[in-house]
């Protein structure tokens, strides 16, 4: 009650309601509710409706919003979980090298030389009628001893028109590998400087580039060849001018 000049009030009786908002919180949800005073003035019909529906509201809002605290309170409870929470710190797992593979050095395979039959720079020759061993000679500038030497022939007198006979292109001897024969031990044969031999045959690696059934070129710049002589049977023709008979004057 309250005394206001000398007249007591009495105030207005309310109802008060306090729900709590979750289980597990001290947050509460309250609705007052109070007795409209009774005054002198009749209100308007408007006002009476507007009062009607704000407490219809107003009793509307009370009986959902327990119910909606209801439903929604284990989200709510995760969402503060979430606010209160400390922050962690992120680890990151740093992954082990793995085994170190060693590097393997694959080898593309062996360099393939195909050795010729017969060495560069020899050729044939076919003999017609009136050449000689010493003019065939001459004419590819070697001596007479290297084109009877690599050709079997021991007399000038051997040669025969239409015969072929091999040409090298040096004063050299021709020469067959064998089996077990070295490089070292033919230059040896024939008096040859090996180096030399490996150089004009053109040999970088032994055995390998000396199998057996390779032709050799042995140099002898002389012409003297080891157990061989050359028996010259005809003379050298010598071209004469023809004479004219009689003579004028």
């Amino acid at each position: 009650m309250a005394q206001v000049g000398g007249a007591i009030r009495r105030r207005s009786p309310r109802l008060e309601i306090c729900l709590p908002l979750t289980g597990s919180s001290d947050i509460a949800f309250g609705v007052v509710l109070r007795k409209p005073r009774r005054r002198r003035r009749k209100r308007s019909a408007a006002r009476r409706w507007t009062a009607t529906v704000m407490t219809a509201a107003c009793c509307v809002i009370a009986a959902v919003v327990p119910i909606w605290t209801v439903i929604a309170a284990p989200e709510l409870e995760r969402l503060g979980a979430l606010a209160l929470a400390k922050p962690q710190t992120a680890l990151v797992a740093l992954a082990r090298p793995g085994p170190l593979e060693r590097a393997v050095v694959v080898a593309r395979g062996a360099p393939v030389t195909e050795l010729r039959k017969d060495p560069p720079g020899l050729q044939v020759h076919a003999v017609t009628s009136g050449e000689t061993l010493l003019s065939i000679a001459a004419t590819y500038g070697i001596t007479p001893q290297t084109l009877a030497y690599n050709n079997g022939i021991k007399d000038t007198s051997e040669l025969r028109p239409g015969q072929s006979v091999v040409i090298p292109p040096i004063d050299a001897a021709i020469h067959v590998v064998r089996d077990g024969e070295t490089l070292v031990g033919i230059a040896a044969t024939f008096g040859a400087d090996p180096d030399t031999v490996r150089t004009i045959n053109s040999v970088a690696f032994e055995p390998a580039d000396v199998p057996t059934g390779r032709v050799l070129l042995i140099p002898m710049p002389d012409g003297r060849y080891p157990g061989f002589r050359l028996v010259v049977s005809d003379a050298p023709r010598v071209f004469a001018p023809r004479i004219r008979w009689p003579t004028d004057g």
